[in-house]
């Protein structure tokens, strides 16, 4: 998504001293990235969700699959792993290294058909876990990551295998689940999907034979780009009265 570049009158500097940059300290980097990935998210269990989901739809448009569905496993007591996987182009081991581990990298400046833009949501699982699997098939290649909190605080990503697989390219999220979040993790996915589904964002839910009902648009915006959803059709699922606005995929508190 692109940013707007709000005008601002700029400060004309008159004065001799030391012109001074504030700037994030080296020293407390570990700090700034414990905020980033834990502190700014209300909803610990719907941010990976919603971040993770947005980016798979993300990764099918940058591929040209808009209309390829992206494949959602939702947790259950034999299975206590949420995942989702996109069709997109696939991630190499350089782009998990410089864009996919790092604060505020973002490819998707550049294009307002796209969700994303700050480089934050990609670690979104460690909003709620301390590990979690990054699978990605890129040309007739597998290679598995364990993204990980280590002993330090510090959050880490270490290669752990690779194989020759004939699947189509693109990136699976694999979140391990706890038996007390497993109902939690049922009801944020479908109601996170509800706000999705009149978007128009193809998805398939893997293990659960369902059909998900759509919310109703009220106040839509002349080019489609946002929409009111009433709080009374939106409430049953997010747990929360008041009304949204959905944009890209997101149903935000008004």
């Amino acid at each position: 998504m692109k940013l707007v570049n709000t005008q601002h009158n700029r400060f004309k500097n008159t004065y001799k001293s030391e012109e001074i940059q504030f700037a994030i300290s080296e020293k407390e980097q570990r700090h700034i990235m414990t905020m980033l990935r834990d502190q700014i998210y209300s909803d610990k269990i719907l941010a990976p969700i919603r971040e993770y989901c947005c980016n798979a739809f993300d990764a099918n448009i940058e591929a040209g699959h808009k209309d390829t569905p992206i494949d959602i496993h939702i947790p259950n007591q034999l299975e206590g792993i949420w995942s989702v996987r996109d069709y997109g182009p696939g991630l190499t081991h350089e782009e998990i290294k410089n864009i996919f581990t790092k604060y505020g990298e973002s490819t998707k400046r550049d294009s307002n058909d796209v969700t994303g833009c700050l480089g934050i949501g990609s670690k979104a699982a460690f909003a709620y876990t301390d590990q979690f699997t990054v699978e990605t098939w890129k040309d007739n290649d597998k290679s598995t990551y364990v993204a990980a909190i280590n002993d330090n605080g510090d959050a880490i990503i270490h290669l752990a295998n690779v194989e020759r697989a004939t699947k189509p390219n693109g990136v699976r999220i694999s979140i391990p689940v706890k038996a007390d979040d497993l109902h939690t993790f049922r009801k944020r996915t479908i109601g996170f999907l509800r706000s999705v589904h009149l978007a128009g964002a193809p998805y398939n839910i893997l293990n659960e034979d369902m059909q998900i009902k759509g919310i109703t648009k009220h106040h839509e915006a002349d080019d489609g780009s946002w929409y009111f959803a009433g709080s009374d059709e939106y409430v049953q699922e997010i747990d929360s009265g008041n009304t949204k606005i959905i944009m890209g995929h997101v149903a935000y508190n008004l």
